[in-house]
């Protein structure tokens, strides 16, 4: 029988041999001429001679099989083949298993399965896709895992990746003093793995587990002034601005609407209808993929009418670009505008206009869910009424009244006031009383 020290002693010869592990059931030791040492197992499978090879005997590689784990192979490949397998087989399916799990198929990487997540998901624009990608590629598939010998999320296997993995790569970017942003990959990641679950790709959502784990943190506000007097300045600064005729209407017109950015940029001449005095706006340019619906004050009738006059027979747009009335006027030229009438991106933007309204509606004493659909938010406190309806306030069926048209009208009238007060008022002096809702 064999043993280690008589492994050891063997040497090569001029032809190769055999040491054969006596009652060892076909294992034997094949001895090369060039001193390489081989552990072999003859047996019959299905009526045929078959050689099985298990491993190099040499303790200086890493590879080397010892006589007792030489005999653990013999002794599994007797198994495997009473229960009428092929131990070849078998083998092959382990290593393909070991070579999967340390090379996973392209399809079952984290980096590919989140691009397909990015690219068939619903109610994006491309600009939110872009965004997204880029958080990815940035703080995601870079990000090396430790526990797997520091290789990159966006090439392991989603299989492989833990719960504690995504959760390392979200501390390092709370790390960076950006925790609102953490939360922000943390919901998106939670998409790409809820994804790869149904596509097969991986068998839970780990960012399940990690509920509670990331705090959503400050949430950052466009800036904006909220005094009444200072208010009132802005619009007056507004009225003087002696830019583009465009700009100026669409500075006009911001405060009685307080549209997101890009909504009001891309307001078409076919939602405004002034029988109605509405404006309803495309789903396709919303935030949320929802229609919505603007009430017009007289204030801003009289405004969009001058702006009929002046745009309406070149572009489909209200405020067409100023090199293009195919396209819309650009977000930076409005913020520009502000900064050349004295206001820096710290004391007002075009967005903040959206904040005064919000702020002042508030203390005017309107309802808050009234509040939340004129700005365009869901109906509902936790933001996840998916069957909203965009109509809402805008007739009371027992009163006939039409209550955001109200508040509407009210908030124009408002601003007004403070516009003429801005006037009158001494610039140390705060002399402006808040309206109140009727």
């Amino acid at each position: 029988m064999l043993t280690e020290k008589t492994i050891a002693a063997a040497k090569p010869a001029e032809k190769d041999y055999r040491l054969w592990d006596e009652g060892g059931g076909g294992l034997y030791l094949d001895v090369k001429t060039t001193g390489r040492k081989v552990w072999r197992m003859s047996c019959r499978i299905a009526g045929k001679d078959v050689l099985l090879t298990f491993g190099r005997y040499d303790p200086t590689h890493a590879d080397h099989v010892s006589l007792k784990r030489a005999r653990e192979h013999r002794d599994g490949a007797r198994r495997a083949i009473r229960d009428g397998k092929d131990p070849r087989e078998e083998k092959h399916k382990a290593a393909a298993a070991v070579k999967a799990a340390l090379n996973p198929d392209d399809a079952d990487r984290v980096k590919p399965v989140a691009l397909a997540y990015l690219n068939i998901r619903d109610g994006q624009d491309p600009k939110t896709k872009h965004q997204d990608q880029r958080r990815l590629e940035t703080y995601i598939f870079p990000f090396r895992i430790e526990r797997l010998g520091g290789r990159k999320m966006g090439e392991t296997a989603m299989r492989d990746v833990q719960d504690k993995d995504l959760l390392a790569a979200l501390r390092a970017v709370e790390a960076l003093g950006r925790q609102p942003l953490a939360h922000k990959i943390k919901t998106l990641c939670s998409g790409v793995w809820k994804y790869g679950k149904h596509e097969g790709k991986c068998d839970s959502n780990i960012v399940a587990d990690l509920a509670g784990a990331v705090k959503r943190g400050r949430k950052r506000h466009f800036a904006s002034v909220q005094e009444p007097r200072r208010i009132g300045a802005l619009l007056r600064a507004i009225d003087g601005y002696e830019g583009q005729p465009e700009t100026l209407y669409a500075l006009r017109l911001q405060p009685y609407f307080f549209l997101r950015s890009k909504a009001l940029r891309h307001l078409e001449w076919s939602w405004v209808d002034f029988d109605r005095e509405e404006i309803r706006i495309s789903e396709s340019i919303q935030k949320k993929r929802r229609p919505h619906v603007i009430p017009l004050a007289r204030q801003a009738i009289v405004l969009l009418r001058e702006l009929h006059a002046l745009t309406a027979d070149r572009s489909k747009y209200l405020f067409p670009g100023l090199r293009s009335a195919g396209r819309p006027i650009s977000n930076g030229t409005l913020n520009a505008a502000l900064r050349r009438m004295g206001y820096a991106k710290s004391d007002q933007t075009t967005h903040g206009f959206r904040s005064i309204a919000d702020t002042h509606l508030h203390e005017m004493g309107y309802a808050h869910a009234m509040i939340k659909v004129q700005m365009s938010h869901l109906a509902t406190e936790d933001d996840t009424d998916e069957a909203y309806n965009y109509a809402q306030y805008l007739n009371d069926p027992n009163t006939g009244k039409r209550p955001r048209h109200v508040m509407m009208q009210a908030w124009a009238d408002y601003l007004d006031k403070l516009r003429a007060l801005a006037l009158r008022s001494d610039p140390n002096t705060n002399n402006v009383v808040p309206m109140t809702a009727a």
